[in-house]
């Protein structure tokens, strides 16, 4: 996922920082899409002016909050403006982002990714699959269509290519409380949807579950991106 990220998200700081601060974002694809559409006719009847300071007022600058899910949507191709000085002088640049582009080099390289590691240890290779319809995989990535669309033919995409059989469903079908209600013996939808949480009640075998070796982690791949950005001479402003 992080990986991912840094091709979809390329341009934006994953901390709250000034390179996050853009302007006049722009759906570049034609629309047909209904949700589009009202996109387009809301920037269009809100103006510039009142939506940017809309935007520096209410959203932060942090990740790309900003350019609100359009560089998660792998079809779509849009353009924003962005200042380009060193010192944030105010000298702003229009760029045109094509995400089927980037989502394709993300691809090929999340797969040589996997392969390599595939290579280097063999044992978590499932010898019973033989696949090799990757053209099809990334063909349904990038569908024209709203999310729920786009799901559903990526779930039947991986049931068609025989990557999982019908009665896999469980496993393909993203649960985002799954790990949580595992973990906490007082779990709720509601409590546990906050910035902060107080009161949580683990398992007793919390430490073996996938919740708690997920926030391991993020505390080992922080630890590891903050120390080869300093090593390569990284710097983001804030």
């Amino acid at each position: 996922h992080a990986y991912a990220d840094t091709f979809s998200h390329q341009g934006f700081s994953g901390l709250l920082s000034k390179v996050n601060a853009i302007n006049n974002c722009q759906v570049e694809t034609k629309l047909s899409l209904q949700w589009l559409e009202r996109f387009s006719l809301f920037l269009k009847n809100i103006g510039e002016e009142k939506l940017e300071k809309y935007l520096g007022t209410f959203i932060p600058g942090y990740g790309h909050a900003q350019a609100m899910d359009l560089p998660d949507l792998p079809y779509l191709t849009w353009s924003y403006e962005y200042d380009h000085s060193d010192d944030f002088k105010g000298n702003y640049a229009r760029v045109v982002v094509n995400n089927p582009e980037r989502y394709q080099r993300a691809f090929e390289k999340i797969r040589a990714v996997l392969q390599h590691y595939l290579e280097l240890y063999p044992h978590h290779r499932d010898e019973s699959v033989n696949f090799d319809s990757f053209s099809t995989l990334y063909e349904a990535l990038l569908l024209f269509s709203h999310d729920k669309g786009r799901i559903t033919h990526w779930q039947n995409t991986l049931v068609k290519t025989g990557l999982f059989a019908p009665e896999d469903r469980e496993y393909y079908t993203y649960t985002d409380d799954l790990w949580l209600k595992e973990a906490f013996i007082n779990y709720d939808y509601h409590k546990f949807h906050n910035r902060r949480v107080e009161n949580a009640i683990t398992v007793e075998n919390f430490k073996e579950s996938s919740w708690y070796r997920f926030i391991q982690g993020v505390k080992w791949y922080k630890r590891k991106f903050f120390y080869y950005s300093k090593e390569l001479g990284l710097y983001f402003p804030s």
